[in-house]
């Protein structure tokens, strides 16, 4: 049951990588048409939205009501955060080239990590290190060489 579990883990992780990095090229074929990242991000907003009321009804949850005790700051702070994700990705397309973008993206792992050591005080192995710190030179690398 585990094993299934995280091959569903892997196959939605791919489809994430797939549909992320579609999103990055709709935007580079929107900026070509002067579209701003104001208005990407507003059309993207009302279309989750469309998407997220039938689902909640279809299933009759309660956004508000369903949430724990205690947590809406916790939501609200995920909520600021992944609007001000989207906004800064978006803003970078506009200045590299999106395969750049998406490696630079997907840094984002290591960064977990670190943070999961000094928050949650998660073990970070030696070979993590030494993975982190040539991964993130290659890329600084791509970055500054063109």
């Amino acid at each position: 049951m585990k094993s299934e579990s995280r091959l569903k883990a892997i196959f939605f992780i791919i489809l994430f990588s797939l549909f992320f990095t579609g999103t990055g090229v709709c935007y580079k074929f929107a900026a070509c048409s002067d579209v701003a990242i104001y208005d990407f991000q507003i059309f993207r907003a009302f279309f989750m939205f469309s998407c997220f009321v039938p689902v909640t009804l279809l299933s009759k949850k309660s956004p508000c009501n369903d949430l724990p005790e205690g947590k809406p700051p916790l939501l609200l702070l995920r909520i600021c955060l992944a609007i001000s994700n989207f906004m800064l990705y978006n803003l970078a397309l506009t200045m590299i080239p999106l395969a750049l973008a998406t490696i630079i993206f997907n840094l984002a792992p290591f960064w977990t990590s670190i943070l999961g050591y000094f928050v949650l005080g998660d073990p970070i192995y030696k070979i993590e290190f030494v993975a982190m710190a040539i991964c993130l030179a290659l890329v600084i690398y791509m970055t500054v060489m063109k």
